[in-house]
């Protein structure tokens, strides 16, 4: 599912700001924060590598740090998956897409706030 230019446009600007890395029982996450030229948490990229597959979860969130944008993909028994969730200020789900069979998960399981998702990252 490619994303649209003006959104990649943007991805493409900001810088990495962090890095955290974490031992789960599903294997090793690894949480990474960008910032854009303001110093504002923009993007959150979490990965987790372990069986039964691997899960990364892209999240963008806008000038105000809300969560607007989450691109969630990996593999589950080999077969690839990817689901795409666009939020509205206030947090609720505008539209969404998804692309294989993949495991199910829920956008309310997304972490609103960049900076605790780095500070503190949860085991899923």
């Amino acid at each position: 599912m490619p994303l649209d230019p003006q959104v990649q446009a943007l991805l493409e600007e900001l810088k990495l700001a962090g890095t955290s890395v974490r031992a789960c029982p599903g294997g090793e996450l690894r949480v990474e924060l960008w910032r854009d030229a303001a110093g504002r948490p923009r993007r959150v990229v979490r990965s987790l590598a372990g069986p039964p597959g691997a899960r990364t979860a892209d999240l963008s969130y806008d000038e105000s740090g809300r969560l607007r944008l989450a691109r969630v993909s990996g593999t589950e028994a080999g077969a690839p998956w990817a689901r795409v969730v666009a939020l509205d200020a206030g947090g609720g789900v505008l539209r969404g897409a998804r692309e294989g069979p993949g495991a199910p998960w829920s956008a309310a399981d997304l972490p609103r706030d960049a900076e605790a998702a780095l500070a503190a990252p949860r085991c899923p």
